[in-house]
This record gives structure tokens, C-alpha cells and sequence, in this order.
């Protein structure tokens, strides 16, 4: 009987896998390629399978479970084993009673109960992340990217929790997008009735998920060109919105001297007007557990900068000075440094920060120096030429808007190292002791590879001094002292530099001999500098500047960490009471520069005493006096000698008094004729004049036209002297007509 049940278990195995393969066979297997909507995205494409849990659902079990598919063979052996082996346990065990027997009965059912649970486990799993991938898809027909960070953590590049909840727009990474529902636990299928085909609703938002800021803020570059009249807008809330977050957004520009502006939100959306320069957005807000979060944006408002299509920005653009401006031929220093000099229009120095240099289209950073940058370039040998061509532009900007570009085309022919590339002058200076140019030499080899500190010690080496230093040529060099016999003897400090020092309350200590001049002679603050044609290299020493021909190098001594020969920036220009010394000690003699003064003192005159107003230079601290003059003692007794303010001045007509010296406008000049009268000199218009016809009245020499000429015969009266035509002639009768006459 037992081995009947058997046989039964085990054809009713073999029919459910069977069943099992049919339905698998019915069912799509085959994997579906989506194709994102946007063929240019940053997201990865979504990969669909097939959904097993309708297969649960509909009764069959997982192909994985049943060992059907490729494992078909291997299942089936190891069940006949299986079931041979239960065989003989059971003709063994036929002699026990019935009901010991009947659990085991009942035991393929409960397997079978335990596999289909497993397998519902196993599918509730994979129905959640294939609903995962069709809320993705379905975001994605959107026109929408899902990039959540479901831990909660930053988001590269914007240093912000991106967590949308699906309704607003995120900073998703590469796109701007806004993020779709990612679908947690709950998005479990509750049944298996539904189609798979039809689309799902979109669950609520899980807010142990997609708590956090949602906003289109990052610190970012904005140019004048890109906004309209320089309004600035953007969203930001707090997902979910059931949490009562509390958020605030502030505005300041890093010009205001104030704490910044408060907001006001429309919605989700912020507006506010930015100011050149670095603007500062701060959103603050708390969180579900009530915890203040902050975050600030640093938005960068600037103008459109100069390049090669606009080498000029603006009504007053910046000048740039390099050593490149002037160069003809080949560069053949390898590494090569780069000199330049951007001013405003006005002359002040444009920092670094406000410098663009790029050689090759590559960007050229960390520059050296103080008002004169250096940047160094690098010259790599051709592979297949001597000549390597290069392009270097440069732009520099003010915070006005205006800018500059320059481009440079440049040759190099770069030899080897070792080989000679030119000459450079080197200059010994010791003016801030009155020692002036000790030695000038010029025609020092400059050779490929080498560093100023290698021209240097060249120069001294040829000229006799022993050098004194620390370091090498090639790293680390640093000059401590030079020595000659009797070069440095007579050294002094002049006396308007004495009193600098003093006032900077710079350290004095014991001179020098006149056999050597280095640091800490006359002073704690004592030492050689060297300059570059005249420019400072801030941060770079001697064993890291390369010269290029022509160079002139300068090593200049300084007594107050270089504000005495005008490299305070490059000493680092911290130590001492003053900032500068509005002067320089150099190249033999003194060179004034302006002071800044402002008023710092004043004394108003009293009567009898003077006063003063004193001004003070901000940087040198030098003092100038402006005396003013004091006031009368008795305020009451006028000063006879200074015009009483309330008494007229004598001396000025009164404006009030007509003077007698000028004519009395109202009263008419007894020299002048009065024109209301006429002038018995000149003739009346009026009155004809008696030597002069009157028009009105007939000429009595010229005959009246209205009257006959008495000397001219009238035409209406015959002639006398004329025999009348009417009358015959009698000394010449008419012939008579009827007589006839003469036959023509």
C-alpha cells in the first residue's frame, strides 16, 4: 500500500513539472531592451525580465524550484533515487503500524507547501525590482531620469541630498532632469490579478526614502548675458511636503556689508537679483526629526569675458604687459617663464584670481610673483622636428566688466641640456647702505637646464666674491651672505631710511664688516632679494626660476624684509609696524613714490592762538602739518586790519546805493539827446523838407500832365500851319471825278 502511495507521489511530481514546462513555454522568456526616449542621456538603459510572479500567482512554481529547464535529467535521477530509496525504508518499516505511517504521508504536501512559500518569497523579490524597473521606464517615457540617492548621502558636484519626490526638478548629475519615483517595500504586488501589460498607479512617496531639499541651486558661473536684467531664479522645498520643514532662503552679495535678505517664496520658487562679483544662497530648513540643515550655494555673477573672437570687453579694458610682447626668434629655454602685468585702466594691479593664461589650450596655474606674475611653461622637443610651434593666450578681467585677451604664436628650438641658449646680466645692488651698484656683469652664460642660482654663482665666482649659502643650485638655494675684501667697507644706513626703520620698529643690530654684508647686519630684517628685471618672485626661489636670454638679474639688499627696495610682497610683507615705505633704495639712489595721507589731527585756531590739522601717510606713516591762523582776541573790537564781514566795504560800491560815477539808468544823461525829444539838429520826419521837393505837391517847373502845354499845339484843334484835309487845296485843286482822270 505504501509503495502504491509512492508511485501515486511520484506520477503526480512528475505531471506538475510537466504542467510547469507547458506554462513556461507559454510564457515570454526572452529579455526586452527599453530604449530611453532621449537618445542622448546620461542614464543607463533599462533592462526588463520576465515577471515570475504572475507564474506563482496563476499556480505555477518557479522553474528553479521544480529543477525543470537544463537540470530536467539531474532532478529526475536524484528523485528515483530518491524514491528507490523509499522504497526500502518503507519495506522495512512495513511491519509498523498504520499510524506511525501517516505523518510521512502527509509530508510531500507540507514540501510542497514550503517550496510554493519559498517560492512566493522568492518572487515577492523579484516582482518588487521588476516593479522597480517599470516605475524607471515609466519615468523615463516621462522624458525623466531616476538618480536618487536612497541613502541620503551627497550628490557629486552640488554637495546636496537629491531625494524628489517625482513633482519637482532635482539635480540629477549630467541632465538637470527631474527624478522619478523610486518605489520601496510597499510597491509589492497585492494580488496576481492584475495585467502586468496595463500601467501601474504611482504609489506616494516614501518618506524614509525621498526625505530631503529638492532644488536646481549649485554653486556655478553665471555670465551678465545670460540673465535679463539680472534676475536670478530657481526652486528649492522639502520633500515630503507633509513635513512642516520650515525653509528659508537668504541672499547676500559678498560686496553687502550686511547679514543678507530674506525671499520671499511663490510657491517653490525664489527670485532675487544678483550683484557682480560672488553671491551667497543659503537655504535653511529642519528635517522630519526636527534637526536644522543648511546648505549655501556660491553663485558667481560676472560679465562676459574678452576671448579671441572679442580680444576687448567693456569701456575701459584692462592693459597686459608680457615678456612675450616683444620677443623675436626661437624660445629655446625649455622651461620657460612666463612674465605678466595686467593693470586696470585706472593702474591698479589685477590680481592672479582675476588672470586667465592657458598655453595649447590647457590652463596654466599657480603662478609666483606679486604685481608681476610668472607662470611657467614647459617646452616638450618635438618628436619629429627641431621647431615646436605653441599657442599662449592670456585674459585678464576687472570687476567692472571690462576685459582683455591676447594671443601669442611662438617658435621654440630647444637644444640640449648643457648647451649655451643665450646670456643674462647680473647686478650686485647694495643702495639701502649707500654702497650703490657694487658690480654689474654682464654676458653670463645662460645654459639649458640650468636656474638663476647657476647664473648667479657663476657671476660671483668670475667677479671674486666667496658666496655664503644654504641649498643648491638646483634645489633649496638660499643666499646668506657675500664676501670680498674691503667691498662692502663704509657701509651706512642713510639717514630718511633710518627714521623708516625706527618708525616700523624694525630691530637694530651691529653693522657689517667691510669685507662682508649679509643677513641680520643693521638689522633683524636684513638680507639679499633677488628680482627678475625688476620683478619680485614671490614664492620661488632662485633654484626654481629659470632665466631666458636677455634676462637681467638683480640681487638687491634690503634692510626692512624688502620695503626698502620694493619687495615687501615677496618677502611675505607682514613683519614691522608699517606696510610700505612709499620709496626705494635701489639702482644707486632714492625713488619717491606718492603718499596716502589722511587726516589724523586737528586743532581749530582760538583767538590768539594758531591752529593745525596734521595727516598721516597710511602706509609710511610720514606726517605733514597744515597750520591755521588764530582769531582775533577781543571778538568784539573789529580787526583793523582784517575787513569787518558786517560793515560794507568802502572800498566796494554798495549795491543798494546808486553811484554817483555811473549814470543813473532811471535818469536820462543830460549829454545824451532825449529820445522821447526830437533833435533840433536833425529833421523832423514828419515835417517836409524845405530843401527838398514835396512829393504831394506839382513842381512848378515841370509842366502839370493834367493840363495842356501851352508850347504844344492841341491835337483836338486843327493846325494853322497845316492846310485843312476837309478843305481843298486852292494851289492844287482836287481833279474832279466826274471829269474823269488819268487811265490806269
Amino acid at each position: 500500500m505504501h509503495r502504491n502511495k509512492k508511485r501515486l507521489y511520484r506520477i503526480f511530481a512528475i505531471f506538475l513539472a510537466f504542467l510547469l514546462a507547458v506554462g513556461h513555454l507559454q510564457m515570454p522568456g526572452k529579455a526586452i531592451r527599453i530604449e530611453p526616449e532621449d537618445p542622448i542621456t546620461t542614464e543607463p538603459e533599462v533592462l526588463m525580465t520576465e515577471d515570475y510572479s504572475d507564474q506563482v500567482d496563476q499556480g505555477y512554481l518557479l522553474l528553479a524550484e521544480t529543477g525543470t529547464g537544463d537540470g530536467d535529467s539531474e532532478a529526475g535521477q536524484d528523485e528515483n533515487q530518491n524514491e528507490e530509496e523509499s522504497e526500502e525504508e518503507t519495506q522495512s518499516e512495513e511491519q509498523k503500524p498504520e499510524e506511525e505511517t501517516q505523518p510521512d504521508e502527509q509530508k510531500p504536501d507540507e514540501e510542497e507547501k514550503a517550496e510554493e512559500q519559498d517560492s512566493e518569497d522568492h518572487t515577492g523579490e523579484d516582482s518588487s525590482d521588476h516593479s522597480d524597473e517599470s516605475k524607471s521606464d515609466g519615468s523615463q517615457s516621462g522624458g525623466k531620469t531616476t538618480d536618487e540617492n536612497t541613502s541620503g548621502g551627497d550628490q557629486p558636484g552640488n554637495n546636496e541630498t537629491n531625494t524628489d519626490s517625482g513633482n519637482g526638478t532635482g539635480d540629477t548629475p549630467g541632465t538637470g532632469e527631474d527624478t522619478g519615483n523610486t518605489p520601496g517595500d510597499g510597491d509589492k504586488k497585492d494580488d496576481g490579478s492584475q495585467d502586468p501589460d496595463q500601467p501601474q498607479p504611482v504609489e506616494p512617496d516614501n518618506p524614509d526614502l525621498e526625505e530631503g531639499l529638492v532644488t536646481d541651486l549649485s554653486s556655478k558661473t553665471i555670465l551678465f548675458s545670460e540673465l535679463t536684467n539680472d534676475q536670478f531664479s530657481f526652486y528649492a522645498y522639502y520633500t515630503p511636503e507633509s513635513v512642516d520643514a520650515n525653509l528659508r532662503v537668504k541672499y547676500r552679495a559678498q560686496s553687502d556689508t550686511g547679514n543678507g535678505t530674506w525671499l520671499r517664496a511663490d510657491g517653490h520658487n525664489y527670485s532675487t537679483k544678483l550683484k557682480a562679483g560672488k553671491n551667497e544662497i543659503t537655504v535653511s530648513y529642519k528635517d522630519s526629526k526636527g534637526e536644522k540643515k543648511t546648505k549655501r550655494y556660491i553663485i558667481t555673477y560676472e560679465a562676459n569675458k574678452a576671448d579671441e573672437r572679442t580680444p576687448e570687453i567693456g569701456e575701459n579694458p584692462p592693459t597686459i604687459e608680457t615678456n612675450l610682447d616683444d620677443w623675436e626668434g626661437y624660445i629655446q629655454q625649455q622651461n620657460f617663464t612666463f612674465l605678466v602685468k595686467a593693470r586696470t585702466w585706472q593702474g591698479e594691479v589685477i590680481r592672479s584670481n582675476h588672470i586667465r593664461v592657458t598655453m595649447d589650450g590647457q590652463t596654466i596655474t599657480n603662478p609666483t610673483g606679486s604685481s608681476t606674475y610668472e607662470y611657467a611653461l614647459w617646452f616638450e622637443r618635438p618628436n619629429n622636428q627641431d621647431i615646436g610651434r605653441h599657442v599662449i593666450t592670456v585674459m585678464a578681467w576687472d570687476d567692472e566688466g571690462n576685459s582683455k585677451f591676447v594671443k601669442y604664436i611662438v617658435e621654440t628650438l630647444v637644444p640640449d641640456d648643457g648647451e649655451v641658449i643665450g646670456s643674462v646680466t647680473v647686478v650686485i645692488d647694495a643702495t639701502t647702505v649707500d654702497l650703490g651698484i657694487i658690480d654689474e656683469a654682464d654676458g653670463i652664460e645662460l645654459i639649458q637646464g640650468e636656474t638663476a642660482a647657476d647664473a648667479l654663482l657663476k657671476m660671483l665666482d668670475e667677479y671674486g666674491y666667496t658666496a655664503n649659502y644654504s641649498g643648491s643650485a638646483a634645489s633649496g638655494f638660499y643666499l646668506r651672505s657675500l664676501e670680498r675684501a674691503d667691498t662692502f667697507a663704509g657701509a651706512e644706513i642713510e639717514e630718511h631710511l633710518q627714521e623708516l626703520l625706527e618708525r616700523d620698529n624694525i630691530t637694530f643690530t651691529s653693522p657689517c664688516s667691510g669685507d662682508q654684508l649679509g643677513e641680520f647686519d643693521f638689522t633683524r630684517g636684513s638680507g639679499w632679494m633677488y628680482s627678475v628685471n625688476g620683478s619680485y618672485a614671490a614664492g620661488k626661489g632662485m633654484s626654481e626660476y629659470h632665466l631666458n636670454d636677455g634676462d637681467t638679474l638683480y640681487l638687491r639688499f634690503t634692510l626692512a624684509y624688502g620695503k626698502d627696495i620694493g619687495g615687501s610682497e615677496a618677502s611675505g610683507g607682514t613683519e614691522g609696524s608699517l606696510s610700505g615705505y612709499c620709496g626705494t633704495w635701489i639702482n644707486g639712489s632714492y625713488h619717491a613714490k606718492d603718499h596716502k595721507y589722511e587726516e589724523t589731527d586737528r586743532k581749530d585756531p582760538e583767538p590768539g592762538v594758531a591752529g593745525y590739522i596734521k595727516y598721516t601717510c597710511k602706509i609710511c606713516g610720514d606726517e605733514k602739518t597744515e597750520d591755521l591762523d588764530p582769531l582775533p582776541e577781543n571778538p568784539d573790537v573789529p580787526d583793523p586790519d582784517k575787513p569787518d564781514p558786517d560793515q560794507p566795504n568802502p572800498d566796494q560800491p554798495d549795491p543798494d546805493k546808486p553811484n554817483p560815477d555811473q549814470p543813473d539808468p532811471d535818469k536820462p544823461d543830460p549829454g545824451q539827446p532825449d529820445p522821447d525829444k526830437p533833435d533840433p539838429d536833425k529833421p523832423d520826419p514828419d515835417q517836409p523838407d524845405p530843401d527838398k521837393p514835396d512829393p504831394d505837391k506839382p513842381d512848378p517847373d515841370q509842366p502839370d500832365p493834367d493840363k495842356p502845354d501851352p508850347d504844344q499845339p492841341d491835337p483836338d484843334k486843327p493846325d494853322p500851319d497845316q492846310p485843312d484835309p476837309d478843305q481843298p487845296d486852292p494851289d492844287n485843286p482836287d481833279p474832279d471825278p466826274d471829269q474823269g482822270g488819268e487811265e490806269s
